[in-house]
């Protein structure tokens, strides 16, 4: 498990807090948590909490700390919140058929089960240490941006091993084409959901893959949706331009 030091060294100004499964705080879980997040706020990064139900916000009511965990109504409505309007919003309806489309593509394809974990925004694209990228570049009227399906050197390598058998021990230009397959299968998934269900009018795009990306500065706020397998994290990035 990370340490608090360790977690406010992460390069993520805004962290969100998905409370849905929770209904109240210990004594000594809610200290360590007040506690990190007035690190929190020491170290100026942002952060807010959503799906709080009704038992748990009654609960915080009573202590008077509503304010300090910055409820809001939705993930949406936090990011757009601490943004102060200024950057494109990514509404919620875009990120689940990418998350749909990850767990069905790995579940099916590689017989793997994702385990989906709370979305969180930063101000770049790629991370340090990121192996190897599928990206997708979308230039439509009503959707401009980049989608992104990011691995380490060990996830990508046991990835790739469960979805074609074969043993590798470094990625090269034809094992690397394994993310750009897996991002085209999340994309062509995304795509049908988001097209019928919301209007879009998403078209075919090809994924490229890019070996060793590295961090590159965002102008608006880049969507993570990170993933945990038994071959370690992966993770999506969308950016709305």
């Amino acid at each position: 498990e990370m340490s608090t030091k360790q977690w406010l060294l992460l390069p993520e100004k805004i962290h969100a807090f998905d409370l849905g499964k929770v209904t109240n705080f210990d004594p000594g879980s809610l200290s360590q948590i007040l506690s990190f997040l007035k690190s929190l706020k020491k170290v100026e990064k942002n952060h807010f909490s959503f799906n709080v139900s009704p038992l748990l916000m009654s609960f915080l009511k009573e202590k008077g700390l509503t304010s300090t965990f910055n409820i809001k109504s939705s993930f949406d409505d936090g990011l757009n919140a601490l943004s102060g309007g200024k950057k494109k919003q990514v509404d919620a309806k875009l990120l689940k058929p990418f998350i749909d489309g990850a767990s069905n593509a790995f579940q099916v394809q590689v017989g793997i089960n994702l385990k989906g974990e709370s979305p969180y925004s930063k101000a770049h694209m790629y991370e340090e240490g990121d192996a190897i990228a599928g990206q997708v570049n979308v230039n439509l009227p009503n959707f401009k941006g980049e989608i992104c399906l990011c691995f380490s050197e060990a996830s990508f390598i046991g990835t790739y091993g469960a979805l074609l058998g074969e043993e590798i021990s470094k990625i090269d230009e034809e094992s690397a084409d394994a993310a750009s397959e897996l991002l085209n299968m999340i994309y062509g998934h995304a795509k049908t959901i988001l097209n019928r269900d919301f209007g879009m009018v998403l078209e075919p795009a090809i994924p490229k893959a890019i070996l060793n990306p590295k961090p590159v500065k965002s102008a608006n706020p880049v969507i993570v949706i990170p993933f945990n397998s038994d071959h370690g994290k992966l993770r999506i990035e969308i950016v709305i331009h």
